[in-house]
C-alpha cells in the first residue's frame, strides 16, 4: 500500500482543495443569508469533486500497471500494488467524496461528531486489517476492501449528518 499511497494522497488533496475553497464560499454566502446560493456552491462542488474521482479512478485503473512498474523492480510487489491500485480506483468515488465531506461537516458546526466518525472509523479498519490479515489470513487485497469499507461506511454517517 505505500508504494500506491502518493497516488493516493493526490486525489484526497485534489478533493480537499476543492472542499475548502468552496466551503469558504458556503460560509461567506450563509452568513449572508444567501442560503440558495450556497446550496448551489455545495451541489456544483460535491458533483465536481464526484467527476474528478470518477476520471481519478478510470485513469488509474487503465494505467495501474504502467504506473506501478516504475516504483518497484519486484515482480510479487508490483502484482500487489496493481491489485490493490485497481480496487482503490473502482472505489475511488466513495473514498474521495470521504474527505470533501469532512470538510463540510465542520463548517456545519459539527466537528465533534466529524471528529467521532473520523475515529470510530479508524478503529473499524484497525480491526478489519487484524481480522483480514491475522485470523482470516486472507493478505493485502481484503485490507484494501476493508480499508474502502470504512470510507463506504463513513459516507453513510457523512452525508446522513449533512442532510439533517
Amino acid at each position: 500500500m505505500n508504494l500506491i499511497m502518493p497516488f493516493i494522497i493526490i486525489s484526497f488533496a485534489l478533493a480537499d482543495m476543492i472542499a475548502i475553497g468552496s466551503s469558504v464560499l458556503i460560509s461567506f454566502y450563509f452568513a449572508k443569508k444567501d442560503f440558495k446560493l450556497a446550496n448551489k456552491i455545495f451541489s456544483f462542488c460535491v458533483l465536481f469533486i464526484l467527476f474528478i474521482s470518477i476520471i481519478i479512478g478510470i485513469f488509474s485503473y487503465c494505467f495501474s500497471n504502467n504506473l506501478i512498474i516504475y516504483l518497484v523492480d519486484d515482480v510479487n510487489i508490483q502484482n500487489l500494488s496493481k491489485e490493490y491500485l485497481q480496487i482503490f480506483s473502482i472505489f475511488s468515488p466513495f473514498v474521495i467524496i470521504s474527505f470533501a465531506i469532512d470538510n463540510y461537516l465542520r463548517i456545519c458546526g459539527k466537528t465533534f461528531y466529524s471528529m467521532s466518525v473520523n475515529i470510530s472509523i479508524a478503529l473499524i479498519n484497525i480491526f478489519l486489517d487484524w481480522l483480514f490479515i491475522v485470523v482470516f489470513n486472507w493478505g493485502i487485497v481484503f485490507c484494501c476492501f476493508g480499508y474502502l469499507f470504512r470510507y463506504k461506511f463513513w459516507n453513510y454517517f457523512e452525508f446522513f449528518t449533512i442532510f439533517l
